[in-house]
């Protein structure tokens, strides 16, 4: 599912830019013509706060965060918590790309 929403959020994206794909990855990896590919480093933190921001945008009606919401609701109803622990877990931040994926 998680692959799917992404793979959907992607190819939105590409056609809401008119760009091709192999472009947008140099971009992110600011790779040009001119790169010396012997010494490049590529900025780990910079690459993923350029396509953190990438998640935040309305490529699809499904983004992977709304998948996570509805995969950690259906989770907690399953173990019995009630609406009031349901809506805590979403308030207090327990409910979280990060913990989902950990």
């Amino acid at each position: 599912l998680m692959a799917e929403s992404v793979m959907r959020s992607c190819r939105g994206y590409l056609k809401g830019t008119g760009k091709d794909s192999n472009r947008h990855i140099r971009s992110v990896l600011r790779i040009d013509d001119a790169t010396d590919l012997d010494a490049y480093v590529f900025d780990l933190e910079r690459g993923a706060r350029r396509t953190g921001r990438f998640y935040t945008g309305r490529f699809t009606n499904c983004s992977p965060f709304a998948l996570v919401a509805t995969l950690e609701f259906l989770e907690r109803v399953h173990e019995g918590y009630d609406a009031e622990r349901v809506l805590a877990a979403f308030v207090d931040g327990s409910v979280s790309m990060r913990n989902f994926l950990a």
